[in-house]
């Protein structure tokens, strides 16, 4: 996973919620992130996942988590969402 940081900055967080919240209608409702991650809600993961970066403190214990929402933009970008 080249998306993972230990620490997001507070720009990167704010970047990709502005992302995700300007495309909340055009996700699919279901994704294969990579061969071993699947969603079947897309919506509902990507909220979950976006609400971490709302948190006052995050730390390396939540950076996987973010990272996902990282590879989740990279593939809904390969398929032509942008």
């Amino acid at each position: 996973m080249d998306t993972f940081k230990e620490i997001y900055s507070q720009e990167e967080l704010n970047e990709i919620a502005e992302w995700f919240e300007g495309r909340m209608d055009k996700l699919p409702s279901e994704l294969v992130i990579n061969e071993s991650t699947k969603t079947d809600n897309l919506q509902k993961t990507v909220q979950t996942l976006l609400a971490l970066t709302k948190r006052p403190r995050l730390d390396v214990c939540f950076s996987g988590y973010l990272a996902h929402l990282f590879l989740i933009r990279r593939k809904l970008q390969e398929m032509g969402i942008e």
